[in-house]
């Protein structure tokens, strides 16, 4: 198998992330027994649609397999897949004994990149999947972002933007993997830290059919009321008890500005004459 096989979308750092699989000839084209081959548990793709499985399983039984399915040989004689799980288990439901394949010698190394390459390519991948799999060659394989995105030829970005959605609770994840909600709905809810927040915000999402646009807005404004509320609390109680006695003091208004154990303590002066006044009180204590 030719590394030029693979689609021109992929980035010019795979070849430097991957060892030249060209170096290593597979034994050709052959025909295996279908129970002769398993699924990797490499395979970034978890969630099969059993729909879209029966389309191509009848499209298979019209025209046969158009693509080998690319395997590595086990030390106990059977085949595991690197590509092509998807057209594997169609035929299965096809009803066909053998399939054609393409053995190759695939390192564990490789295969996580070589499966997650081809189901991206062929965008075969949910949000939440495709997001795991940049995970795991960050955590198993030790890259990091901008490698990553090499590797698959996307934008760094895109491959931030993919990461940030297993900030989101698992139940919500669920939710994109079944398609309630879309992959731009779960990017605006990632910037929500309140995980009650979030599953409010899903609700109406899917209760009231909201757009990405929609829920956008909706984040915006429990951002705002969150925020709102927080500025409030830091000002019952003590806080206002020190203002005050702060006011006294110095004889001038005092604002606290708060914002998540940080802030900002303003003192407001009238007059060069009563900034002067107020600078020797504050040195003048200090010393």
């Amino acid at each position: 198998m030719s590394a030029k096989k693979y689609p021109s979308g992929l980035g010019r750092g795979l070849g430097s992330l991957i060892p030249k699989i060209e170096s290593r000839p597979p034994e050709g084209l052959v025909q295996l027994g279908i129970q002769e081959i398993y699924g990797s548990s490499g395979q970034p793709r978890q969630h099969f649609e059993p729909e879209a499985l029966e389309e191509l399983a009848s499209s298979i039984k019209k025209h046969g397999i158009l693509q080998p399915i690319v395997v590595r040989k086990d030390p106990k004689g059977s085949y595991e897949i690197v590509a092509g799980e998807r057209r594997w288990r169609a035929a299965e439901r096809a009803g066909l004994k053998t399939v054609p394949c393409i053995i190759s010698e695939v390192s564990d190394r490789d295969l996580l990149t070589l499966a997650l390459v081809e189901n991206i390519q062929r965008e075969d991948l949910n949000a939440i999947e495709e997001a795991e799999s940049y995970q795991r060659l960050v955590l198993e394989q030790g890259l990091n972002q901008e490698q990553v995105a090499q590797a698959v030829g996307k934008e760094r970005s895109t491959v931030a933007n993919a990461l940030r959605l297993l900030k989101l609770p698992p139940a919500i994840q669920s939710q994109v993997v079944l398609k309630k909600i879309t992959m731009g709905h779960a990017r605006a809810l990632v910037s929500l830290e309140d995980q009650s927040l979030i599953h409010q915000v899903v609700n109406q999402i899917t209760e009231r059919q909201l757009s990405v646009r929609a829920t956008e807005a909706l984040v915006a404004e429990k951002q705002r009321n969150s925020s709102q509320k927080k500025t409030k609390k830091l000002e019952s109680g003590d806080e206002k008890e020190v203002r005050r006695r702060l006011e006294q003091v110095l004889g001038t208004r005092v604002e606290l500005r708060n914002h998540q154990g940080s802030g900002t303590l303003v003192i407001h002066f009238a007059s060069i004459d009563q900034f002067n006044d107020l600078v020797d009180q504050i040195t003048a204590r200090k010393a």
